[in-house]
C-alpha cells in the first residue's frame, strides 16, 4: 500500500515552500530554503510519531523517507553552496561550517557498518548542530525578511519550528519519553 498522507506530506512542504520563495520574488534562494524545509521534515520523520507511522505505512517506510529527505537535503545543500554567499561574513561562515558538519556526517553515515551503532548514533546528532548553523546562516542573510508576517516569513518559521522542535525531542527527549 502506498503512503499517500507521508508522500503528500512531504509534496505539500517542498510545494509551499518553493511556492513561498516564489512569490516573494526570491528565487535564487529556493534551492537553500528547500534544503531546510527538507531537513526539519528528516528530523520530523525520526521522531517515530505514531501518526506519521501510520501515514507512512509502518517505521519502516517512514524511515526510507527519513533517508530520502536526509540524502536530499544534502544534494540540495551542495548545490546551494555553488551560488556566490551574500550577507555579513559571520553569516557565510555558520553557513559552510553546516555544510562541512553535514558532509562530514554523511560520510559517517556511509561508514556506519564499520563502527558501532552507539558511536554512530552519538556522531549522528551532529546534524541537529549542523541545522542550527544553517538556520542562523539564513536568517542573518535574510534579515527581516524572514521575521516579517508573510507567507515566506510563516513558512520558513514553521518548518524551522518544526525542525528545531523534533531535532531537540530526539536528542534530549526520546530516551526518557518514549
Amino acid at each position: 500500500m502506498k503512503s499517500i498522507k507521508g508522500i503528500a506530506l512531504i509534496a505539500v512542504s517542498i510545494i509551499l515552500t518553493i511556492y513561498a520563495w516564489a512569490s516573494a520574488g526570491m528565487t535564487n534562494f529556493i534551492v537553500p530554503g528547500l534544503a531546510l524545509t527538507t531537513l526539519s521534515l528528516t528530523f520530523l520523520l525520526a521522531t517515530r510519531n505514531s501518526l506519521l507511522e501510520k501515514w507512512f505505512h509502518g517505521i519502516e517506510k517512514m524511515y526510507a523517507y527519513h533517508k530520502f529527505t536526509a540524502i536530499f537535503s544534502v544534494v540540495l545543500l551542495a548545490v546551494a553552496m555553488g551560488g556566490s554567499l551574500w550577507g555579513s561574513h559571520l553569516a557565510a561562515q555558520l553557513g559552510n561550517v553546516g555544510i562541512y558538519l553535514f558532509v562530514s556526517i554523511v560520510l559517517v553515515a556511509y561508514l556506519g557498518k564499520h563502527i558501532k551503532y552507539e558511536a554512530w548514533r552519538w556522531i549522528h546528532r551532529f546534524v541537529y548542530l549542523a541545522y542550527i548553523f544553517g538556520l542562523f546562516h539564513a536568517y542573518m542573510l535574510m534579515g527581516g525578511r524572514l521575521l516579517t508576517p508573510t507567507l515566506l516569513g510563516f513558512v520558513v518559521g514553521f518548518y524551522a519550528i518544526i525542525g528545531l522542535a523534533s531535532g531537540f525531542y530526539i536528542i534530549f527527549l526520546y530516551q526518557s519519553l518514549a
